[in-house]
């Protein structure tokens, strides 16, 4: 992919900024990343994790030259710094933010950058905070909103195009529309959080003895509570009337429920439980089924060839509302390129494997499916091809080759809500996955679905050949002296030969359902 801008200058250098830094270089969509940040620590941290190339204490003179100028600070601070680089930002620059209250920003930000000011809110986040927590997968598939109010028409159309190739999903919006909204989806949750933490805190009860009573609801109901307290107080403070309301509404339905349950009225008490389950179903619904109890799980599938792993594993990220990875289509990739350049295993492993470590690797949804995009470019096509999965085997089994993938690997599960597939999973890539699957079959039913599969793509192919492959395949899987394929000790075994794929998924779901809430 072509460099969407030249020279990307991020302002602010934490988890934000930092997930910007890494998502461009990543995807080559800034031909030159630089950063700014008061703290030593910071700046260091940035360069060392790859998400800048320079980073300095000198705020206009990174922002100079620029066209495109990433302001990722605490909110209350972001209108000072536009005043401060106004002076210096080229013409024709585009300035954009990541603050999560606009109204106030866009209109000091029109004041002081006329025409080149693009507010933004990526809806995606962390309770850690830090550059070193940054990963360049933060905003796949999140909501990204925009508020222009007088920019520049060419060059909002140009952030659209940025945001998108970050992986988000771009959305815009009226400054005062947002905060309203945000207020209610995401400030008010915060503190809430924060009430039910401090509630229970001031009991009599240590956090150590509640830990023991408590499952994955407390933990996920408190767990945006962990934010930092400075960050939270600033965007409280800059939204504070939208808050308000927001508040008032809530105390109210809190209002109703504690005079049912305290009057015994049992069936007021059933019909507010029902009202609240009505609306967290719609919600869940409109945000496309995603299981929104559930975040940050990591489910780990692993199994022999012909399993039936990638489907089900789509499907089950469907189900979720997870992304889907697709370890087996990467090491695909890596045997076509290899083969693109001439290189073949035991010939040329040491080769294959520094190309491992080169290529970048991100799924992408095309056209409602997850297609791996390798250096920018569309592999879902080719890497499905039999001789390239013929290829993957040997490569998959160069030391250098599995060591740079886990590493990709390992960062595009960092952030959890993932759904893995391959044959090392759950004992190598993610040990400490929270749900692990080992999805079998019989060889000869495994089998008979690739000669289906193959036969309906209008290859000329026989059962004899596929089983006689997929034979070959699982004893070299199963022996290679580098994560052989097995099953890992806390994984649960599914035997798929008499059930429907639609059955698989429904196992696999509910599975990772109790797991959190157990």
């Amino acid at each position: 992919m072509a460099a969407i801008y030249d020279r990307l200058a991020i302002v602010g250098l934490g988890l934000i900024g930092g997930s910007l830094g890494l998502a461009a270089r990543k995807r080559q969509l800034a031909g030159e990343v630089v950063g700014y940040s008061r703290s030593e620590n910071s700046r260091q941290g940035a360069i060392a994790a790859g998400a800048v190339e320079q980073a300095s204490d000198d705020l206009l003179a990174v922002v100079r030259d620029a066209d495109l100028v990433y302001v990722s600070t605490p909110v209350s601070t972001i209108a000072g710094i536009l005043e401060q680089i106004a002076p210096v930002v080229s013409i024709g620059a585009t300035v954009t933010d990541a603050g999560s209250v606009k109204a106030e920003i866009c209109r000091e930000g029109g004041r002081f950058l006329p025409a080149s000011f693009i507010g933004g809110h990526p809806m995606a986040g962390s309770e850690k905070s830090g550059v070193q927590a940054a990963t360049a997968d933060l905003f796949v598939d999140r909501s990204y909103v925009l508020t222009p109010e007088d920019a520049d028409e060419e060059l909002l159309a140009r952030l659209l195009s940025f945001v998108k190739a970050l992986g988000a999903r771009p959305l815009v919006s009226h400054p005062e529309e947002h905060d309203r909204l945000v207020a209610a989806t995401s400030h008010l949750p915060h503190l809430w959080a924060s009430a039910l933490a401090l509630g229970l805190g001031r009991s009599s009860d240590a956090a150590r003895e509640l830990a023991a009573f408590s499952g994955a609801g407390l933990r996920d109901t408190t767990r945006i509570a962990a934010a930092s307290p400075e960050l939270w107080k600033d965007i409280f403070l800059s939204n504070q009337a939208q808050v308000l309301q927001a508040c008032t509404r809530a105390e109210r339905a809190l209002a109703e429920l504690r005079q049912a349950l305290q009057d015994d009225d049992i069936p007021a008490l059933v019909a507010l439980l029902g009202e609240a389950k009505t609306f967290r179903d719609e919600l869940t619904t409109a945000a496309g089924g995603s299981d929104m109890t559930c975040p940050g799980v990591k489910v780990a599938i692993d199994g022999p060839a012909g399993a039936g792993k990638s489907s089900v594993a789509r499907d089950v990220a469907r189900e979720l509302g997870y992304t889907i990875i697709d370890t087996g289509a990467m090491y695909r990739a890596v045997a076509y390129c290899a083969k693109q350049k001439g290189l073949g295993p035991g010939l040329n492993d040491e080769q294959i494997g520094q190309l491992a470590g080169r290529l970048t690797y991100e799924f992408r949804t095309v056209e409602s499916e997850r297609h791996l995009f390798v250096d920018g470019q569309d592999m879902e096509s080719v890497v499905r091809l039999p001789e390239v999965g013929r290829l993957s085997s040997p490569v998959s089994a160069i030391p250098l080759v599995r060591h740079n993938l886990v590493i990709a690997q390992r960062q595009m599960a960092a952030g959890g809500g993932i759904v893995m597939e391959g044959r090392d999973i759950g004992t190598v890539v993610l040990p400490d996955a929270e749900v692990k699957i080992f999805l079998t079959a019989t060889p000869q039913e495994r089998a008979r679905r690739r000669y289906r599969q193959l036969r309906d793509m209008g290859m000329e192919v026989t059962y004899e050949d596929i089983l006689h492959e997929q034979n070959v395949r699982d004893q070299r899987d199963s022996s290679r002296a580098v994560a052989p394929l097995r099953r890992a000790d806390d994984a649960v075994e599914i035997v798929s030969d008499d059930l429907t794929e639609a059955q698989v998924v429904a196992k696999i779901v509910q599975i990772v359902r109790e797991r959190q809430h157990a």
